[in-house]
């Protein structure tokens, strides 16, 4: 008895496609699935708690609907060329901590990427302040 429906070796009639989705999903349930208490892993110091780590494939990070301010700062960016935060901001007229958000949760789902960083106004900047990223649209990183 397979503890997982989505083990095993390829079904008769199954692609390659859906054999490494069903796969996807069964390394998905391992980590989710929980151990017996006690369980450690094989380097026998550490307590296992799932039946393996979580991996960057777990994350099922997406946006589900844009909002109008995305899909403005995703114009802005494709039609002007690369731009930092402030750039967008001043170019739409939206609030910068608004533009912030909506372009890390963008950057998060690659709808928008982070080119390079540059320093405030060309200058070195205080101490404790940070560089400001330059975003692009997704299109700018495959032409650069």
């Amino acid at each position: 008895m397979t503890l997982n429906p989505f083990a095993g070796a390829p079904r008769p009639g199954e692609n390659e496609e859906q054999f490494g989705l069903r796969m996807l999903e069964h390394e998905r349930r391992d980590a989710k699935t929980t151990t017996p208490r006690g369980t450690m892993y094989p380097d026998r110091q550490t307590k296992r708690i799932t039946l393996r780590e979580p991996l960057p494939c777990d994350a099922r990070t997406y946006l589900k609907k844009l909002s109008n301010q995305q899909k403005e700062i995703v114009s802005f960016l494709t039609n002007k060329g690369p731009a930092t935060v402030t750039a967008v901001s001043q170019g739409t007229g939206m609030n910068a901590n608004s533009v912030a958000a909506n372009m890390s949760a963008l950057a998060n789902v690659n709808m928008i990427v982070k080119l390079h960083t540059i320093r405030k106004n060309g200058k070195n900047v205080a101490a404790g302040r940070r560089d400001c990223w330059v975003y692009g649209a997704v299109s700018a990183q495959k032409e650069g």
